[in-house]
């Protein structure tokens, strides 16, 4: 079953629009967790998904701790394969009713087109080299 704005507004009719946008950018990550996952891009590159947005989503109860970080950040242990990761890291097909493009640069992006938003949905990507420094 594909998730919905009318989905999201049926299942939680409590929740303003401001909630059910938090709702959606939540989904969104999800499902673009799920892409990364499926086509096994963190055995491909290296990443590891660390910040905000991961303690959340692994290490916390949602009831709990609602806070929403609204960015994926990343540690890339592969520098090699950083120049790889739009190919990777972007669906050519819709996954789970959602599209994904990341756009490297000076802010680097993931530009998510799905159904249950109102509008794609640019959220921050930051995949910090992950090389061991001396100090």
């Amino acid at each position: 079953m594909a998730v919905t704005a009318d989905g999201i507004s049926a299942l939680y009719p409590g929740l303003d629009r401001r909630g059910r946008a938090g709702m959606a950018r939540d989904a969104a990550f999800d499902a673009y967790l799920a892409f990364l996952s499926h086509h096994d891009v963190w055995a491909k590159t290296g990443l590891v998904f660390k910040g905000g947005t991961a303690v959340r989503k692994f290490l916390c109860d949602p009831e709990t701790f609602r806070r929403i970080s609204y960015d994926l950040d990343f540690t890339l242990r592969n520098s090699d394969a950083k120049d790889r990761l739009p190919h990777l890291m972007s669906s050519t097909a819709p996954y789970m009713g959602c599209q994904f493009r990341l756009e490297l640069g000076s802010h680097s992006r993931v530009q998510v087109t799905a159904p249950f938003l109102e509008a794609p949905l640019g959220v921050g990507f930051d995949a910090a080299d992950g090389r061991p420094r001396c100090h």
